[in-house]
């Protein structure tokens, strides 16, 4: 301890020098650092492409979409949502469901996608849908536009399409009406235990 002593009062001017100029170096760094970081950006984004290109993908990346909600909601139409809305959230923008509408079907959890269509079915159509399982195939080469609509995953316009396909020509196997626009092999796979020729 006696020698610290001895060390600072012979040095005493010095140790107190040194610390003002710290302090005064420090804080001058400081104040520039500020200094610098309340400068106005000059820099063009035309000058710096790397950036303006990252800049133009996040102002074209697409937060918000439409979907078309359609069936037993109270208000059916064409909504605009986020890209994290999922299926229930939809159908709360349409204002809810119907009474007669059956959600057994539909998983209210899906996340939505652009131009998605949300059809929510009625109680009625999915107690007739159950009744073409268990009775009579439907004929897709005479079956009704009504008739095809009870098929899982045909709409009206699917519906249409296989009506004007087979005008053309009828079906010789059910594997024919993966030949009609819209009808792959996904939908096929769905409807397949339900139609005949």
């Amino acid at each position: 301890m006696n020698f610290l002593k001895l060390i600072f009062s012979e040095y005493k001017k010095y140790i107190i020098i040194s610390f003002i100029l710290f302090l005064v170096g420090g804080t001058s760094y400081y104040f520039f650092q500020l200094e610098d970081k309340a400068k106005p950006l000059k820099v063009t984004l035309e000058e710096v492409p790397e950036e303006k290109e990252v800049i133009d993908e996040i102002i074209a990346e697409e937060i918000y979409f439409y979907v078309d909600l359609k069936g037993e909601v109270v208000a059916p139409g064409v909504y605009l949502v986020s890209s994290k809305a999922i299926v229930n959230d939809v159908i709360a923008l349409g204002g809810g469901l119907t009474k007669k509408a059956d959600t057994k079907n539909l998983n209210l959890s899906k996340q939505v996608q652009k131009e998605m269509i949300i059809y929510v079915a009625s109680i009625e159509e999915n107690v007739v849908k159950e009744e073409i399982k268990e009775s009579t195939l439907i004929n897709i080469n005479i079956a009704s536009i009504d008739e095809l609509l009870l098929l899982p995953g045909i709409g009206e316009s699917k519906a249409n399409a296989i009506i004007e396909s087979r005008e053309q020509q009828q079906f010789m196997v059910i594997e024919d009406i993966m030949l009609v626009s819209g009808i792959g092999e996904a939908l096929f796979a769905k409807i397949k235990n339900y139609i005949t020729v």
